[in-house]
């Protein structure tokens, strides 16, 4: 059994870790969609260097959040899933 996992929607006022090497965390507090309502860009403080002020950053540069949504089986041999 392996589990599976699903982001959750980034949302404005919450801070989420960064991927960066360097680590750190990032403050939202405006976020630019399309006209779908997909997130383009982020805008945001950094946690460590708050002196910087509200900067932009790209969407695939944080960590969103996940809940675990099921179960499904795999193989333990080829790690394929079992239907």
């Amino acid at each position: 059994m392996r589990k599976v996992f699903m982001d959750l929607p980034l949302e404005e006022g919450k801070t989420y870790p960064l991927k960066m090497t360097m680590g750190g965390d990032f403050t939202i507090t405006k976020i630019d969609r399309d006209n779908v309502g997909d997130p383009t860009h982020l805008w945001g403080i950094y946690g460590d260097n708050p002196d910087l002020g509200v900067c932009p950053l790209g969407v695939s540069r944080v960590k969103p959040e996940s809940v675990h949504s099921h179960l499904i089986r795999v193989c333990g041999k080829c790690k394929t899933e079992i239907r």
